[in-house]
């Protein structure tokens, strides 16, 4: 019995298999009427049934390759750059680098062993690969919406209770929740490693399945799996950045006209001055009428002094306030860009796995019904969306954030700097250790 996470048995059993009864020795009996899920529809024409097959599979290992080295390039840049630079390590970005992490296992651990498998219909692997990688497989999917769950809620805490949220806003608090996170993963996906087995097709070929004592027992888990990965944290993270629109909508407008309100109040105080100044001037210029001149022009001096402090007071008020406003306005600006930044990463996520996870479900309660609406090539490009969700991150981290942006241009630099400094003193004979 298969589960949500198995994806590998999922894709075999949907591609090119058609699985009616398993015996009692453990060897699976298999229809061989219906070999393969792509239909005849070009018998008599110039390609041939092999031919489209053969051109499927090389579209999937194409893509399947693509997004393998994008996902390992990409997280793999994304970790070098948050370890190496300190000034980066702030919360957010530490859930950032454990969810780059979980992605770049989900590329190693997913893509290969699942499409190689579906390819050679057969899991040449072995029995503690086949555990050990389905149980990878379900712990990594669980990280990740794990993690994007944890990216809501502390971008949540920080704009709508900043005070009472500063106290344990810190870095070691973030690997506190990123530990917790993980055990919880791997605690709620052990049944995946648990019912795991490597059984024996009527060809000879293995399968990689799970295989449930009791169907009411797996459909339980799987119902679990779907409210405990899936619906639970989206409406979660939906509650959470809505409240975050709304915090942000409702305060842009009071920081903006913060510093406006305490520049008015400055200038006015600013402009009195001088006024009360004069009178305090002419009050003593009329009780001082029989004083000699030399007492005269020395006051006057003070006066002229006065007003031109007073002048070049207003001045600097004036000019602190227009520094303290375009800071408010680059704060709240960068708020913004964040929250639409983790906004767009939570949206891929759900885009790329809704699917996935809608038919993997429909195939664990009804397996009949959804191999006669769905094809195993359909299947596998479904899962294919799943997995370009590793991808992605590092994508939009790229587009959407002007620090990872230009972290990740220096980090480019910095490797060519180091070739050509190691090519050109190789050639010289000179010590080729470089700093970049």
């Amino acid at each position: 019995m298969e589960n949500l996470l198995n994806l590998t048995s999922f894709l075999e059993d949907g591609n090119d298999m058609n699985m009616n009864s398993v015996t009692e020795d453990g060897r699976f009996e298999f229809d061989d009427g219906n070999v393969t899920s792509i239909p005849e529809v070009v018998r008599g024409g110039n390609f041939s049934r092999r031919l489209i097959i053969d051109i499927g599979i090389e579209l999937r290992i194409t893509f399947h390759a693509l997004i393998f080295i994008l996902a390992v390039t990409g997280n793999s840049l994304v970790i070098t750059v948050l370890a190496k630079n300190k000034r980066m390590r702030t919360v957010t970005n530490v859930f950032l680098l454990n969810l780059a992490i979980s992605d770049l296992l989900l590329a190693v651990f997913c893509i290969p062993f699942t499409l190689i498998p579906v390819i050679l219909r057969n899991f040449i692997f072995g029995p503690v690969m086949c555990v050990l990688v389905r149980y990878l497989q379900a712990t990594i999917v669980a990280v990740n919406s794990f993690t994007l769950l944890a990216l809501s809620l502390e971008r949540y805490f920080a704009i709508c209770h900043p005070l009472r949220s500063r106290r344990w806003q810190t870095l070691s608090h973030a690997y506190k929740i990123i530990l917790g996170g993980w055990l919880s993963a791997l605690f709620f996906t052990l049944p995946v490693a648990i019912f795991q087995r490597l059984r024996t097709m009527r060809n000879g070929n293995k399968l990689c399945i799970e295989i449930w004592p009791d169907k009411t027992l797996g459909k339980v888990y799987q119902i679990f799996l779907d409210i405990i990965l899936f619906l639970l944290p989206l409406m979660m993270m939906m509650v959470a950045y809505s409240l975050i629109a709304k915090t942000l909508s409702v305060n842009f407008d009071k920081d903006l006209a913060l510093p406006t309100q305490q520049g008015n109040k400055s200038k006015s105080k600013a402009r009195n001055e001088p006024s009360q100044r004069k009178q305090d001037s002419s009050s003593t210029t009329e009780l001082t009428n029989a004083s000699s001149n030399s007492i005269n022009d020395s006051y006057s001096s003070e006066n002229r002094t006065h007003h031109s402090t007073s002048r070049s007071v207003s001045f600097q008020t004036t000019e602190s306030l227009s520094i303290q406003q375009v800071q408010h306005e680059r704060s709240l600006q960068n708020k913004k860009r964040v929250i639409k930044m983790l906004f767009v990463v939570v949206l891929e996520f759900f885009i790329c796995w809704t699917p996935l996870f809608t038919i993997m479900t429909w195939e664990y309660l009804d397996r009949r019904t959804l191999s006669r609406h769905l094809s195993g090539m359909a299947k596998s490009y479904i899962q294919l969306l799943a997995y370009t969700s590793s991808c992605c991150n590092p994508i939009t981290y790229c587009f959407m954030n002007s620090r990872f942006r230009q972290s990740f241009i220096s980090a480019f630099q910095c490797r060519y700097i180091r070739v050509h400094n190691y090519k050109a003193r190789t050639a010289m004979g000179l010590d080729v250790s470089t700093t970049c």
